[in-house]
């Protein structure tokens, strides 16, 4: 039988996993409960006995050791009702905190990492995603530093003309060359303003 993929979906510190079973989402149990700090064989007897039976599924999953492990996995649907079934007052009061995170999150994170994963699956790739090296050397980038000296790279189209805000003389010679003369004296004295208003 062939392992079931895996996704695996951050979560407060920890990861959740997601399978794909007959084209739904399904989140293997065993990670939510022991995330949650329950005891997985008492969460384990309860799904067995309980309304969710009839939707849980048995899947082989590759482990995180490279070994084929048969989970039991609810469908994402459902996840919400089992997490609700579990009652914060009645757990150890260091337990009761993460439950409720548990059941104020973790159907919300699953199920937007399901719907994301879906959107990149049926969007065809974009150009730089066929041929990042391609478009990154067709492009030009701004990169400036911000006061800590971190570098920011932004992409600028071929006719951005990229100045020194500092230096109003490159600014006056720019624009005496690409703009008609009897629009220069206002348009030099708009561009100082804003530069000066930017450097203030």
């Amino acid at each position: 039988m062939q392992a079931a993929q895996i996704l695996a979906v951050p979560f407060r510190n920890s990861e959740l996993l997601l399978v794909d079973h007959d084209d739904q989402p399904f989140v293997p149990m065993k990670p939510v409960v022991e995330g949650m700090g329950l005891d997985w064989k008492t969460q384990h007897r309860k799904l067995s006995s309980s309304r969710f039976i009839s939707t849980m599924v048995e899947k082989t999953l590759v482990a995180a050791d490279g070994k084929q492990r048969s989970m039991t996995c609810l469908p994402l649907r459902k996840l919400t009702g089992w997490l609700m079934s579990v009652h914060p007052n009645k757990v150890k009061p260091e337990l009761r905190a993460g439950i409720m995170a548990y059941q104020s999150e973790c159907d919300d994170a699953l199920w937007s990492y399901w719907n994301n994963q879906r959107l990149q699956r049926t969007q065809p790739p974009t150009p730089h995603q066929l041929d990042p090296v391609s478009y990154i050397a067709n492009q030009r980038f701004l990169v400036s530093y911000d006061r800590d000296g971190v570098p920011r790279a932004t992409p600028v189209g071929f006719e951005a003309i990229v100045l020194d805000p500092s230096d109003p003389e490159q600014l006056r010679h720019v624009l005496m060359e690409s703009v008609p003369g009897e629009l220069l004296p206002d348009l030099v004295d708009a561009c100082m303003a804003q530069i000066r208003k930017i450097l203030s």
